[in-house]
């Protein structure tokens, strides 16, 4: 069995999406498949995936344009590892992202998934998202275990999560048992806002989670698409908090 399966979802983001990927190929850890699900792309994604293909170094789907969340379902639906992961085909991973985070889940086989810091860089700025948000010192009640920067969260990790008014978890720093998918289900269809919050609100709140506090992926804020538009990044954001406070 293919030990880790990396999800890439894209759309119109051929520029970008071959640094995306050698980003995954430059790892020290090698066991892996990676999975592009192009969205209905009308730039030439595909063309630019063309030397990827051919190699056999990616599976390619297209599919009809649908969102984010259906498209990371396509590619979960595909996949063949024990493990899986995401990147978005703007942004890139650090140095041994992919080891340091199988090796967390392998060591703490009562994980359910991980997730670590990561670079945000804006057109100006590039911090250690997490660290600038005191994420560590902030959710002290909720560690159960802390060595050498990795850190296993208690029952009241949802909790203190949800005092957040930025949600600490990012897509392209989690990795997670592919089994959990199939317990929790897939990533909301009807919404392009926040499906992923939902996604991993729904995991936090009954499964065991650790974090590394280590950078391990790169967010590329200057070149995203969906979140330029804060205004409706912050509102559905915020409706998906009201939601689930009234739970």
């Amino acid at each position: 069995m293919t030990k880790l399966s990396i999800i890439i979802p894209t759309y119109n983001c051929a520029n970008y999406i071959s640094e995306a990927i050698d980003s995954i190929l430059s790892q020290s850890f090698k066991d892996y498949e990676i999975i592009v699900v192009d969205d209905g792309s009308t730039d030439n994604t595909k063309d630019a995936l063309s030397h990827y293909i051919e190699k056999r170094l990616i599976k390619y789907i297209y599919q009809g344009n649908q969102g984010p969340g259906a498209a990371r379902n396509t590619g979960i639906n595909q996949t063949q590892g024990k493990y899986i992961c995401f990147l978005d085909s703007d942004d890139v991973l650090m140095e041994n992202s992919l080891l340091k985070r199988v090796d967390f889940l392998e060591k703490h086989s009562d994980l359910d998934m991980v997730f670590s810091d990561y670079v945000y860089e804006t057109d100006n700025t590039k911090n250690n998202r997490l660290q600038e948000l005191n994420f560590v010192n902030s959710i002290q009640s909720a560690i159960q275990l802390k060595e050498d920067g990795r850190l296993i969260f208690n029952s009241k990790f949802y909790r203190e999560y949800l005092r957040f008014t930025i949600w600490p978890i990012w897509t392209g720093t989690v990795m997670l048992k592919k089994a959990l998918v199939r317990e929790i289900g897939l990533f909301r269809t009807d919404t392009s806002i926040a499906e992923d919050v939902d996604f991993f609100i729904r995991i936090i709140k009954k499964y065991k989670i650790g974090f590394i506090d280590d950078a391990l992926s790169c967010y590329k804020r200057i070149r995203s698409t969906l979140t330029k538009n804060y205004e409706q990044y912050i509102v559905g954001g915020v409706t998906l908090r009201i939601a689930i406070l009234k739970e």
